[in-house]
């Protein structure tokens, strides 16, 4: 209760990493007058860390013991940073320095030399998540702020579709992505099944499969409705049932199929024009031209889709 000078020190353990800070604090003012944060692996190198650390703090305590320390709060300096609303073990970083991982839902960022009323660089990152980045203001000695969630990095699309206008089906997809939510490679398997008078037959049978690259070009990964391009090369392979030799494979480019993408609730919808162009090669049906509906217009795609 009559002590004069309080040498604290704390510690904390993620994984291999050991984090490390003295505080010099005087209980007649209740204010810390200075401290040393180290890291360090754990193991037989953890001791030269903390060596290293008490030979720079050693000098803070031999000025106040010194005289050198006036009793009063330092005034202008921040004391204490309280960050939450990350994902748990979301890393958060000022300026240059990692002060660790959220846990419990916070981050508790104590004693720094950052001036009250300036303004420091935030950057928070975590595996499988888009990094945040923003700009602090410190505006008071204590400081409570609140970070947005993080956005997960889609990797993966698995997609269901369904196609009007052209040929009655169904049909599913799966894009890949190059660069997470930005740059994908895709493909695409589609079975069509519609009655058929004009060929003598029961049936008409379309299989269309097709590989594509894109990306996203309107809006950011965080927003909910966002708009991507793609192209590629495709083939739909034609058999009519019972009519031998009437077998046709017509090969076709992907130009654009501007792509309306919806996230809501987690899932994926979207809608396109699908802007193929038949090439014409081969034993085929369509001959070289824009593959479109009776009514003239492209055929339109829609679906549902998940991420990982």
């Amino acid at each position: 209760g009559n002590a004069d000078l309080i040498v604290a020190a704390f510690y904390l353990v993620e994984g291999d990493g050991l984090t490390i800070q003295f505080a010099l604090y005087d209980p007649a003012v209740k204010v810390v007058l200075g401290g040393v944060l180290t890291r360090a692996r754990k193991g037989l190198t953890v001791f030269a860390s903390v060596s290293d650390a008490v030979t720079e703090f050693r000098p803070a305590v031999a000025r106040y013991r010194e005289g050198g320390y006036k009793v009063e709060p330092p005034s202008g300096i921040v004391q204490r940073i309280v960050v939450s609303g990350p994902q748990e073990g979301s890393r958060v970083v000022l300026v240059d320095k990692d002060f660790g991982t959220v846990s419990g839902g916070r981050l508790v960022v104590p004693y720094t030399q950052f001036l009250v009323g300036s303004s420091i660089p935030v950057r928070v990152t975590k595996e499988g998540y888009h990094p945040y980045s923003g700009t602090l203001t410190l505006s008071a000695p204590e400081m409570d702020i609140t970070i947005p969630p993080l956005h997960r990095e889609t990797r993966v699309d698995l997609e269901a579709r369904w196609s009007f206008g052209f040929a009655a089906g169904a049909g599913l997809g799966a894009r890949f992505h190059v660069v997470p939510d930005s740059l994908f490679v895709g493909l695409e398997a589609y079975r069509s099944l519609e009655p058929s008078t004009v060929w003598g037959s029961d049936v008409v049978r379309h299989y269309d499969v097709n590989a594509r690259f894109g990306g996203y070009v309107l809006f950011p990964y965080s927003s909910f409705f966002r708009v991507y391009v793609s192209a590629g090369l495709g083939m739909i392979a034609t058999t009519v049932e019972g009519v031998s030799g009437r077998d046709y494979t017509d090969y076709y480019v992907v130009v654009g199929d501007p792509t309306a993408e919806f996230t809501v609730a987690g899932i994926k919808i979207f809608a396109r024009p699908d802007l193929h162009y038949a090439l014409g090669l081969g034993y085929n049906l369509l001959g070289r031209e824009w593959i479109r509906t009776p009514l003239g217009l492209p055929p339109l795609t829609v679906g549902v889709g998940l991420s990982w």
